[in-house]
């Protein structure tokens, strides 16, 4: 019984550092200020689970080949002269991705507390955005804006409709957070089910991200068309749904065409800001064979400018990826994205979730909240809730 007890106090204790680490994860606005108390949450979040971990790592030792590698590399760009305080940030977040897939809690409270806080979140730009709207409608709205930018929260603009998208830190799960909520609403009890689909859908179209809507589009059509029943009505969904696509997708191929071309107007356009990234990131990669090879260093501060900005104190680009690819070289990149599909096939295993990580990836992958805490996040909550369905399945 004593044991029982303290079993419950460590779960407790654990379930609100995962709480600690989703709550100021999502709300950097507008306590973008402590968001060192996130990092905290999370480094305990991570060590709750040592000995999950150890275990981890003992079964796939190809997870103490990258670690040592990854060490060496550490070694390699301290002496190289990189930062020591980025060097060691990169380094522990590469780890900590690593670590979460060993993180299952094993209850269904860590994803309703997950589902809950990015509700808040989404309710939060809700807010945001219509308070734009009936305030500067088409109007100036600059002063607002520079605030947002200024204060490092995130960006808030329209394209002149008068309909306003925010685009604040945190906002990158909450298209994650709709579709884990879509695939697991029939299968857990939690409360007002409809309402938190409405409001995640509501909270995706207002954080106007154009990767978010094609990766959902893509899940719905996973949904649908891989949908396992042989019923009547699955069939009969199946043929509204490519009546439906058949009718909608030239609308879908003129709105994105319109859009990429809004968004690449100009050498400071979203895309023209990421071509420049991209080129100035590969540029450095390919500088040189051992570049190539075994990277630039974790921490590496690439001292250029372009004719669209300066990249001498970058450690965070859009295309976050790629930067990752620049410091730690060919060769352990992708063995960092092999042992990433590994343990997702392997821990996360159920193909529904499998899509959904994929499907996060995504999106992410061209935007800078991928490889970070974010991505933890994600982990950290599929392999929770792959644990509970095999526990399901097992009674």
């Amino acid at each position: 019984m004593t044991s029982d007890f303290y079993n419950s106090k460590d779960k407790s204790l654990s379930v609100l550092l995962f709480f600690g680490f989703i709550f100021f994860l999502t709300r950097s606005f507008p306590f973008i200020q402590y968001s060192w108390i996130m990092g905290g949450f999370l480094c305990l979040c991570i060590m709750s689970f040592t000995k999950k971990i150890a275990n981890g790592i003992y079964h796939y030792p190809v997870i103490l080949i990258f670690l040592l590698a990854l060490f060496i590399n550490f070694i390699y760009s301290y002496i190289k002269g990189n930062d020591i305080a980025i060097i060691i940030r990169f380094y522990i977040i590469i780890l900590f991705i690593l670590c979460a897939y060993f993180c299952s809690y094993g209850t269904i409270s860590i994803v309703k507390i997950f589902l809950y806080l990015m509700v808040l979140q989404a309710v939060i730009i809700s807010i945001i955005s219509i308070y734009m709207t009936k305030t500067y409608g088409i109007g100036d709205y600059s002063a607002l804006r520079h605030y947002f930018l200024e204060n490092d929260y995130g960006d808030v603009y329209t394209y002149g409709s008068g309909f306003y998208r925010v685009q604040i830190k945190g906002n990158a799960l909450i298209p994650f957070a709709f579709m884990l909520h879509i695939v697991i609403k029939d299968y857990f009890y939690y409360r007002f089910k409809n309402t938190i689909t409405v409001i995640l859908a509501i909270g995706t179209i207002v954080a106007g991200n154009f990767a978010y809507f094609v990766s959902i589009c893509l899940f719905f059509m996973y949904i649908i068309l891989c949908s396992k029943s042989n019923s009547r009505y699955a069939k009969l969904r199946k043929i509204i749904f490519g009546v439906f696509l058949t009718v909608i997708l030239p609308f879908f191929i003129t709105y994105s065409i319109e859009l990429i071309i809004m968004k690449s107007n100009g050498a400071d356009s979203s895309l023209g800001v990421r071509w420049d990234q991209f080129t100035v990131l590969i540029n450095d990669l390919t500088e040189s064979v051992s570049n190539f090879v075994i990277g630039s260093g974790l921490g590496n501060v690439i001292k250029i400018q372009t004719p669209i900005r300066d990249y001498s104190a970058y450690i965070y680009y859009e295309l976050q990826s790629v930067y990752f690819l620049n410091q730690l070289g060919v060769i352990l990149f992708t063995l960092f994205l092999l042992i990433n599909l590994l343990l997702t096939i392997k821990i996360i295993k159920y193909s529904e979730l499998c899509v959904l990580y994929f499907l996060y990836v995504s999106y992410a992958i061209t935007n800078p909240y991928i490889l970070d805490s974010n991505h933890v996040a994600v982990i950290i909550v599929l392999v929770t809730l792959s644990n509970v369905l095999k526990k399901m399945k097992a009674k």
